[in-house]
């Protein structure tokens, strides 16, 4: 079973190589995937940038999802709904 604990640790081994290829200073998960025995659940990842990266956008999802081996949502704080921003970052866990 893959944990939360697992994955926090992963992303942040990811951190500088993700700060210094994609201008990544923060990245977190929500808890929508809570150590599940599957890893079918949604996995979202949040991240925030130093700027707007146009389409090397896509290109951090799919490394990402190479390093992580799961496929991902990525969004930034900016690409949550107002509606649920409040509640989506209550769920967010830093790495």
């Amino acid at each position: 079973m893959r944990s939360n604990h697992t994955l926090v640790k992963s992303i942040a081994a990811l951190k500088p190589m993700l700060k210094s290829r994609f201008g990544v200073n923060r990245i977190g998960f929500t808890g929508w995937w809570t150590n599940q025995q599957r890893i079918t659940s949604d996995l979202t990842i949040v991240v925030e940038l130093d700027e707007p990266m146009g389409w090397r956008f896509y290109a951090l999802k799919g490394f990402l999802e190479a390093k992580l081996q799961m496929r991902i949502d990525l969004t930034t704080h900016e690409g949550v709904k107002p509606v649920i921003r409040e509640e989506f970052e209550s769920m967010i866990r830093f790495a």
